[in-house]
């Protein structure tokens, strides 16, 4: 009998146990009140229903994890049941979906691996674990093996199928071979975590996949602050405001237009930034980015007329580079806040640590090291602001209002203006820079 049967029996029996008259129920238990008591066949039948309840949830979210995986459902350490995100990017495609055909294959080919001796999971990813399969896809299986195993099966030729692109069963199957214990310590570079993030696991009989896939394929704040560096400063503010502008003075209008697709590009990567999203694989980022759960107002419709180029004309880069610029400049509202108009990723960080700073009115200098890194604390203008103190022994920074307010009362002078127009947020006072372009 299949296990859920059975778990769909103890909820059938022990509702029906509840269900039977006072008089078949047996010695009494528990009195509650006058009119309510706990008889014997009462406790059988919450023992049988409160447990199936139980393991037929989780088998559903099991189920829910592998059919839709748009929605990711993962284990954590404390082997309990999350959904750590109720909505992904998906595809929107609009040719038949061949995925229930492929999801299958997949989970056949997952059942003759886990009767491999060495297999400690397996795991599907590529489009089809994205939730989109047609006649170009083909199945994307990582296969997890301990290290004995791992080199049998890579350095003696003893794994059951080739390894990467091959034809079998009438399905174009990718096999990837790992080590566990290679794997977990690695450091996945990001398309890497992207694709692992979407993965929906066939097999992993000791939890290890799941609790690989938790730890490993995520943003962290860190990285999310140098990539929306990179991108919307970088070749947004970078692109748009003086390199396509250089390109109009030198006359070469095919190479302003490619510098404008160089900065849709990254447009697009900001905005999965701005989702707290890892930046997809190259092919997929466009398509994915239309189910975004935020994106720049319109933005299907003016990323199109942001690719079209009716001629090779000056007039023609001018209006794709408003356009770009536009949508640059709603990101970056959602990534970095209006108040840091103005300021570069660079500075608009340190306006956040000031604040944070600020309100609390002072922080260990261990905790700051750790939320910021210390050298944050000697750059202006923090160095200017932040005082060293010992308190019992453990060293603190120190907000200095008074300091701030005595740069105010000097319009801040003896600053650069990047570092002007910081303090002036920092302080509510509005300063505008002639020009706010590091050299």
């Amino acid at each position: 009998m299949k296990a859920w049967v059975k778990e769909a029996l103890m909820i059938l029996i022990g509702l029906g146990v509840l269900a039977l008259p006072d008089a078949w129920e047996g010695p009494l238990l528990v009195r509650i009140s006058e009119g309510h008591a706990v008889k014997l066949l009462d406790a059988l039948g919450l023992v049988l229903l409160v447990p199936g309840a139980v393991l037929l949830t989780r088998r559903a979210v099991g189920v829910l994890a592998r059919t839709r995986p748009g929605i990711v459902l993962l284990l954590n350490r404390k082997h309990k049941w999350r959904v750590d995100r109720m909505s992904r990017p998906s595809p929107t495609i609009s040719s038949p979906n061949k995925y229930d055909a492929y999801f299958r294959q997949a989970q056949e080919f997952a059942e003759r691996l886990a009767t491999c001796e060495g297999v400690v999971g397996v795991l599907l990813s590529g489009g089809v674990a994205r939730g989109y399969a047609d006649h170009f896809s083909e199945l994307d299986l990582a296969v997890y093996l301990t290290r004995p195993h791992f080199d049998d099966w890579t350095r003696r030729g003893l794994a059951p199928f080739p390894e990467g692109d091959s034809y079998l069963d009438g399905w174009h199957v990718d096999f990837d071979y790992f080590c566990y214990e290679d794997e977990i310590e690695a450091e996945w570079e990001h398309t890497k975590r992207w694709d692992r993030s979407y993965a929906v696991v066939l097999y992993d009989p000791q939890g290890l996949m799941r609790e690989m896939l938790v730890r490993k394929a995520i943003l962290t704040e860190e990285e999310k602050q140098r990539l929306t560096g990179h991108h919307l400063i970088l070749y947004g503010e970078y692109f748009c405001n003086l390199v396509v502008p250089s390109w109009l003075h030198r006359g070469d209008l095919l190479a302003a237009h490619h510098c404008l697709n160089t900065a849709l590009d990254s447009l697009i990567r900001a905005v999965f930034l701005a989702n707290d999203e890892l930046i997809p694989f190259d092919k997929w980022t466009l398509n994915l980015s239309y189910t975004l759960p935020w994106t720049p107002q319109d933005w299907r419709e003016r990323v199109e007329q942001t690719l079209l180029v009716r001629e090779v004309s000056r007039a023609e880069v001018e209006r794709r580079c408003a356009l770009i610029r536009d949508l640059f400049a709603e990101c970056r509202e959602k990534l970095l806040g209006s108040e840091t108009e103005g300021l570069d990723i660079i500075e608009a960080r340190k306006l956040e640590i000031l604040r944070i700073i600020r309100e609390r009115g002072a922080m260990p200098a261990a905790e700051f090291d750790q939320c910021f890194g210390l050298r944050r604390a000697i750059q202006s203008p923090l160095f200017h602001l932040l005082r060293w103190e010992t308190r019992e022994g453990e060293e603190w920074l120190v907000f200095d209002e008074g300091q701030l307010q005595e740069y105010a009362a000097r319009d801040f002078e003896g600053f650069l203006e990047w570092d002007r127009a910081l303090l002036g947020a920092l302080a509510g006072w509005a300063f505008e820079p002639e020009v706010m372009k590091r050299p």
